[in-house]
């Protein structure tokens, strides 16, 4: 498990090696540091964080990356870097060529929304789930809703069974965390993927 140590001085920003990550403290305390994680070409991750709290990083080639406040003063943080899991996600090349792959109608968007919404409502309530685990997964949920706007349903679905698995093995989840994950997903999309997720559960 590689891991590394990392300053980051209040209004500033350090790169670390692993990840290649980028992380700048935008305001820091004695007690809690705002910190942006991020790396050039991929979305940043916004958190405030109090010591001994962490935030999840998924790059393309280090895998997942736990970034977690060690120490805050009222000018630096120290910052532990750790790789959680050396796999990315896989679900990026699913696409299909059906040409009966039509896009989403508005109204399914809509819905769309609201069962990611109800699978992030189900997976918040689980009182032994970490809160860096659930950021992550909150994050890949949201990833899936937007990806729903411009892939067919098809192309989408292929997507969503892929990052569902993927997020169980690169966030680390524990068994029950990630069965109560696929069957809160095989509720909330029963309306479109029928029994596709009852097999990975």
């Amino acid at each position: 498990m590689q891991q590394e140590q990392l300053i980051v001085h209040d209004r500033d920003s350090s790169q670390a090696e692993l990840g290649r990550l980028v992380i700048s403290a935008r305001e820091t305390s004695v007690s809690v540091v705002e910190l942006v994680v991020g790396r050039p070409g991929l979305p940043n991750t916004e958190k405030r964080l109090r010591v001994g709290e962490a935030v999840l990083f998924e790059t393309p080639d280090d895998g997942v990356l736990e970034v977690r406040v060690i120490q805050t003063t009222g000018n630096w943080a120290k910052i532990l870097i750790t790789q959680v899991s050396p796999r990315p996600g896989i679900a990026g090349g699913l696409v299909s060529d059906d040409p009966n792959n039509s896009p989403f109608t508005p109204d399914e968007l809509v819905q769309v929304r609201g069962s990611i919404q109800r699978i992030k409502l189900v997976m918040s309530s689980r009182p032994e789930l970490p809160p860096e685990q659930f950021d992550f997964i909150s994050r890949k949920l949201d990833e899936m809703q937007e990806a729903s706007e411009r892939l067919g349903r098809k192309d989408w679905m292929n997507l969503a069974i892929g990052t569902l698995t993927s997020t169980i093995v690169t966030a680390a989840l524990s068994t029950d965390t990630a069965r109560t994950l696929f069957h809160a997903a095989n509720s909330a999309l029963a309306w479109l993927f029928n029994d596709a997720l009852k097999m990975l559960r």
